[in-house]
């Protein structure tokens, strides 16, 4: 008698992982449904923005090619940190 397993009995442990794969993600897929349905995005979203400040520098520079064509520079520096490390630079009232 062989040492390995049945065929018959590889292809029962296959088919029997295979459900409890498909029952898994579908328990996971209807948690992450609830979820979405449940959750008020925006007001997590305005909850985590709240008191954040965003700071951001841009500068564009054009040039043109000898060929005529157009050439861009880019640079952005951005700091993001709590409204409370704000530089005030608004005019007063705004």
């Amino acid at each position: 008698m062989s040492e390995s397993i049945p065929r018959e009995l590889a292809a029962q442990l296959a088919s029997q992982l295979g459900d409890v794969r498909s029952g898994i993600v579908k328990a996971v897929a209807q948690e992450v449904g609830r979820f979405l349905r449940e959750a008020d995005i925006a007001s997590e979203l305005r909850k985590v923005l709240s008191g954040l400040n965003i700071e951001a520098k841009v500068s564009l520079g054009f040039t043109t090619r000898d060929d005529g064509t157009l050439k861009t520079k880019t640079e952005v520096d951005a700091s993001v940190g709590p409204e409370s490390d704000r530089t005030s630079k608004r005019p007063a009232g705004k």
